[in-house]
């Protein structure tokens, strides 16, 4: 056919005889069996064209609803197929129906398992809706497979292991998975079980059963669960149907989920003895008794909530002997976060035997359980009601600030003694209070406003109260306009009682003294300064930089030691004095083995350097500078750019160090450093060039310099400034193109070549708004070089075009005596013809 033959030639004109003849043919059913009988599809599959293998495809998408398995035996053989096939079995698959053909349907299968249908994403789901209205016991194979495969790749690819999520939040998922197994509970359970089971024995962590596993570790009662939750759930639901339907014919389901001691498995028992209560109550009792640590399943809000579900489900069916048994179990059962010495009712011993035993009805128990549960009662309240999803909210102090205001000191005693600990968040009248921390901001409010007044009164709390009104306290103090012996009396308390606890607060406010310190308080910081615990390990370092965003400094002055460091810094940049009285803790702190602490204690340096240069650069020598990281941390950088003009022998080697070093932003550093050595130093020319040839990090701080200086040292910047516009990365082009914000407004007319250059280059394209705005902003004769700065702009057609616009007279106006007055008159002729709006406006101004 010669439409065919067009086809194959990708040259096909609809509009001809032969391409209507074929579009007609194309979607006729009766003509498939006669075209599939000679072969013909077949013959396109094969061709090696890839034009009439997408016929191909296309031809059988259209016609699958009445040849499905004559479909599925076509491209079968090109399952595994890649390349140009991916994209083909996506589209075939998401524009055709599962539900037509069993031989179809594994199709889809084949393609699940091998990862081609990984590029359509979360559009699967959508696509199998049809499939659960017509063949929903089909489903579920699909699930599994998906989940599988899904566990698999992440497994395989060394990703974070502690919390795998295989599908996350997606609505259209869990909707079809809840739909799929209340359709077909049986097949549900069939495929769907296996494949969770062994997910999770594969990422469970090694500790005392139930264990966890890593991807479903928690589970919190909510309407929007994430979508593998959605998949244990929906499992939990069809095993309680199927066992409460089957329940002396799931002997297997039982019995292998008894052999295994994770958390899954214990959950999905417990969904199973829960249906099955009538017939396997005295079972599913005894299994509790003989492995108490069955007991504890549930959610994060109410971690025992299935067993008392479970309980409430087979008490009514046991008998009498197991029931005692049971009782006995739960009433000496102790939740290993309960203690003795417990001061909150939450963690108190006998709470979660009370929270067990309140589902078993009152003439079911024992007289002795009665009296048990009549004691916890008395204690605990009522028994938490069913757990609720999560919400959200402010946590509100269980004393109001208006009530605050008006306490006397003993009553603030009293309170501080009664709010002594921090409680989960209570919800009253749809308002949650908290505890102690939410009392100690209004007591920090308070101590704002009265802050003599407050400092006393922390001083009188006894050493066992709880630390977080004392730490509020002495944010409070920071800035307090009061004596400074007083904020040294709390601080020496603070040190004495609470030094771990409160040992960055106590910095902060002994580096805000203005006055000189006494020797005590000069140690005390010289000890949070070198001998505090806080920093124990660089959480910068941890988890790929989800502490600080991987920021050495940021975790520096957000723990104890580092606080320290900027306080002493503070002390020192007032007093020359105090460097001698805090010179044993800096010798430690630069040998710190925090990186985090050392990052602060270079500012320290950069503050003894502001009175004895020699002093801070022979300790700055001495500094732990192993990782090339805190090379870009601030003070560092600072202290080398502030001594690079004197000391250029002593800090060449560490510029050439961060020029070789593996770290973008080292590298970014090292390049400003070097490129501002060779400004200062003709010696230290070669550092420069260095920068300039190296990545395009290295090319970045060399930009950075040139565009900051280029009317300090022209010599240096400006034919730099010309190579940098054209640099193959975007961001230095972009950086170089500053240049003209950092100019002095008058001096835009002597820049002719570099607005020249920067006109020509690509840097112009995305820094044009830097040489407009400068060239708007100028108050002197604008160089003629800004009419082709406007050309160029308005080439772009950019959202600059109004600036070139009024540049554009401006220029004719202050050139009508030279060539620029011709070329301007020309850009206001093509303005009238391609913005006419704007040269109306422009007009009117230069009438007026």
């Amino acid at each position: 056919m010669k439409a065919v033959s067009s086809i194959g030639h990708g040259t096909l004109e609809e509009a001809t005889l032969y391409g209507l003849a074929w579009h007609r043919l194309f979607g006729a059913e009766s003509w498939f069996s006669f075209i599939d009988g000679r072969g013909t599809i077949q013959n396109w599959l094969v061709s090696g064209n890839e034009h009439l293998a997408d016929l191909a495809v296309n031809y059988l998408r259209r016609h699958h609803a009445h040849a499905a398995d004559r479909v599925a035996t076509l491209v079968g053989p090109f399952v595994d197929c890649g390349d140009r096939w991916i994209d083909r079995w996506c589209s075939l698959i998401q524009l055709t129906r599962h539900s037509t053909s069993r031989a179809y349907f594994e199709l889809l299968l084949r393609l699940v398992d091998n990862g081609t249908l990984d590029k359509i994403g979360g559009l699967m789901w959508s696509m199998l809706y049809d499939l659960c209205e017509k063949r929903p016991e089909w489903v579920p194979e699909v699930l599994a497979r998906y989940i599988g495969r899904k566990f698999s790749v992440i497994r395989g690819s060394g990703e974070d292991m502690h919390d795998i999520r295989l599908i996350g939040y997606d609505e259209t998922a869990s909707r079809l998975i809840r739909s799929a197994a209340g359709r077909a509970p049986v097949e549900y359970v069939a495929h769907v079980l296996p494949v969770v089971l062994h997910i999770s024995d594969s990422c469970s962590v090694t500790e005392p059963p139930p264990r966890r596993d890593a991807v479903w570790h928690t589970f919190i009662k909510d309407d929007h669960e994430r979508g593998e939750h959605t998949f244990v759930s929906a499992l939990a639901g069809a095993l309680t149907r199927v066992a409460s339907e089957n329940g002396r014919n799931i002997t297997g389901i039982i019995a292998d989920l008894r052999r295994r001691d994770t958390y899954i498995a214990n959950l999905l028992l417990q969904s199973v003895y829960s249906g099955a209560a009538p017939c396997l109550a005295n079972e599913a009792a005894s299994v509790l008794c003989e492995q108490r640590w069955r007991l504890l399943c549930g959610f994060v809000s109410s971690p025992y909530w299935h067993t008392r579900e479970l309980i409430r489900a087979v008490v009514p069916h046991c008998s009498a002997r197991v029931r005692i048994v049971l009782e006995d179990t739960i009433v000496n059962y102790v939740d290993p976060y309960e203690r003795p010495s417990a001061r909150f009712r939450y963690n108190a011993i006998g709470r979660t035997a009370y929270q067990l035993l309140s589902v078993i009805p009152q003439e079911a128990r024992s007289a002795q359980a009665n009296r048990r549960f009549g004691e916890w009662e008395r204690r605990f309240g009522p028994p938490d009601a069913e757990p609720q999803g999560v919400t959200a909210g402010r946590v509100e102090s269980p004393i109001s600030e208006s009530a605050a205001a008006a306490m006397t000191d003993e009553q603030w005693r009293l309170a501080i003694k009664k709010h002594c600990g921090d409680p989960p968040p209570r919800s009253v009248s749809d308002v949650f209070v908290g505890g102690a921390r939410q009392l100690a901001q209004v007591l920090e409010g308070c101590t704002i406003e009265e802050p003599e007044r407050f400092s006393r009164l922390i001083l009188t709390l006894p050493v066992d109260s709880n630390p977080v009104y004392l730490e509020h306290v002495l944010r409070a103090l920071r800035e307090a306009p009061i004596d400074s012996k007083l904020k040294m009396e709390v601080c020496r308390k603070a040190f004495v009682e609470r030094r771990e606890y409160c040992g960055a607060s106590i910095a902060d406010v002994v580096g805000s003294i203005s006055d000189p310190l006494p020797q005590d308080v000069v140690d005390m910081l010289s000890w949070l300064g070198a001998e505090h615990s806080d920093p124990e390990r660089e959480l910068w370092l941890d988890d790929a930089g989800r502490y600080y965003g991987g920021d050495i400094y940021s975790h520096g002055i957000n723990c104890a030691r580092g606080r320290a460091a900027e306080a002493i810094q503070r002390l020192i940049f007032t007093d020359a004095a105090y460097i001698k009285r805090f010179q044993p803790a800096i010798e430690r702190m630069i040998l710190d083995q925090s990186a985090a602490v050392r990052a602060c204690a270079a500012g320290v340096l950069r503050a003894i350097s502001y009175h004895d240069h020699s002093l801070g650069v022979s300790l700055f020598r001495r500094m732990n500078l192993t990782e090339d990281r805190l090379l870009a941390t601030v003070h560092v950088d600072e202290f080398i750019g502030e001594h690079l003009g004197s000391e250029l022998p002593v800090l060449r080697p560490t510029i050439e160090r961060m020029l070789r070093s593996s770290e973008p932003e080292v590298c970014t550093v090292g390049g400003r450093l070097a490129s501002v050595a060779a400004v200062l130093h003709e010696d230290a020319v070669d550092l420069g060039d260095e920068a300039l040839r190296g990545n395009q990090h290295h090319r970045l701080g060399a930009a950075q310099v040139a565009a900051a200086n280029v009317s300090k040292s022209r010599e240096w910047c400006e034919p730099r400034l010309t190579v940098l516009f054209d640099d193959e990365d975007s961001e230095v082009r972009e950086e170089a193109a500053r240049c003209f914000g950092r100019l002095p407004a008058d001096t835009l007319g002597t820049y002719g070549e570099l607005i020249h250059a920067f006109c020509n280059s690509a840097a112009f394209a995305k820094g044009e708004f830097w040489l407009l705005s400068a060239l708007e902003e100028s108050v002197g004769r604008l160089p003629g070089m800004t009419c082709f700065a406007c050309e160029r702009s308005l080439s772009t057609r950019r959202t600059n075009t109004h600036i070139a616009a009024k540049l554009v007279f401006r220029t004719y106006q202050q050139h009508l005596d030279d060539e620029w007055a011709r070329r301007s008159l020309d850009l206001v002729d093509r303005l009238c013809l391609e913005e006419p709006w704007l040269a109306d406006s422009r007009f009117e101004e230069f009438e007026r």
